[in-house]
This record gives structure tokens, sequence and C-alpha cells, in this order.
């Protein structure tokens, strides 16, 4: 009921990593079914988080085509590692400003599966990197 579905929100809320979001919306479909598009998004949203945090992010952001991830004093992430970042990677990542950012499709209608699966593929790819010291 009720109650199980806000349990599994809280627990994908404290999710620590992208397996722990996977664990629980298998979960979610297990008890309940096919989620609602919007619990799909839910989950993509929660992997994002995961990276967000691991990379010391205060936000992350998606405005049409750009992800950005904005970094604060906390951050993991020197202007040098984006610098070294962007040539490792073509490009792919920049720093503007405060925000480390990427291009990643834009979506049109209620439908955002695939830009959120590209974004946790980014935002994995930019931790993996940040974590390897690349």
């Amino acid at each position: 009921g009720v109650g199980q579905r806000l349990d599994c929100y809280r627990r994908l809320s404290a999710a620590k990593d992208r397996d722990q979001v996977d664990e629980v919306m298998t979960e979610l479909i297990d008890r309940f079914g096919d989620p609602p598009l919007e619990a799909e998004h839910l989950g993509l949203l929660m992997s994002c988080k995961t990276y967000g945090r691991r990379l010391g992010a205060l936000a992350l952001e998606l405005r049409g085509s750009k992800l950005a991830a904005r970094l604060g004093p906390g951050t993991r992430m020197t202007a040098e590692t984006v610098a070294r970042l962007g040539k490792a990677t073509g490009g792919k990542f920049k720093l503007e400003g405060d925000r480390i950012t990427t291009t990643v499709p834009e979506t049109t209608g209620p439908d955002r599966r695939t830009q959120l699966r590209v974004c946790v593929g980014a935002l994995a790819e930019l931790t993996g990197l940040v974590e390897s010291g690349r």
C-alpha cells in the first residue's frame, strides 16, 4: 500500500549509490508491477543524485540540453581537474563559472527517460574520472 511506497521513496532518497537505487526500483516493480513514467523518472533522478553527492556538488541542474553540476567549497574538483577532464574527454565536460557542464539530448514530451539515462551515464563517467584522479 501507500506505506510500502513511501518506504521505497524514503529508501530511494537515502540511496548511497546507483546499485541501491536499482535495488529499490526492482523491488517496486516486483511489488507493484511496471512503474508509471514519473516513478521511472524518479529512479533515474535519484541515480543522478548519488553521483552528485560523490562529486560534492551543491546542486545538479538540467536545463534544455545542458546538464550542470554546481560546485561548492567541498567539491573534489578543482579548476585544474576540470581542465584535465575537458582535455581527456575531448571537451565533453567544461567549466562555466562555478559549474561543470556537459550537453545531453533535448527532450520533447513527458517521457524524459532517454535524456535522464544519458545524464546518469555522464555523471557516472565524470565521477569515475574525478575519483580515479585523471
